[in-house]
């Protein structure tokens, strides 16, 4: 994560990471921001939700189908655990090419 916040400075020249310049404001999340850190904590409860589900359901059934079932819907609540960690860690998108791609990509499928 100390790796990550580094791209809160990213295309600002002379500033430092962990030191604050003068008149700056203290960094926190946009509305979208917080609409998507909401979104992500939406999807992981009904993801482990259908997760316990399936392996209910595999309990009762016993097949290597269900299971499967089981493993795909875990899937999602991993990407937005992922995803959570990657925007506690960067509070704005980063202005510098493949990052800002990166980060509304990342965006774009969890949303999808």
């Amino acid at each position: 994560l100390t790796f990550l916040a580094v791209l809160n400075y990213c295309g600002k020249p002379g500033r430092v990471p962990g030191r604050a310049a003068e008149g700056d404001e203290e960094p926190s999340f946009s509305a979208r921001g917080s609409l998507f850190v909401h979104l992500c904590c939406l999807c992981g409860a009904m993801s482990t939700y259908n997760f316990n589900i399936e392996l209910t359901r595999h309990a009762q059934v016993a097949d290597l189908r269900s299971l499967q079932i089981a493993f795909n819907e875990i899937l999602p609540c991993v990407f937005a655990h992922l995803m959570l960690m990657l925007t506690s860690a960067v509070f704005r998108m980063p202005k510098t090419a493949p990052f800002r791609q990166l980060y509304f990509t990342s965006r774009l499928l969890m949303i999808a």
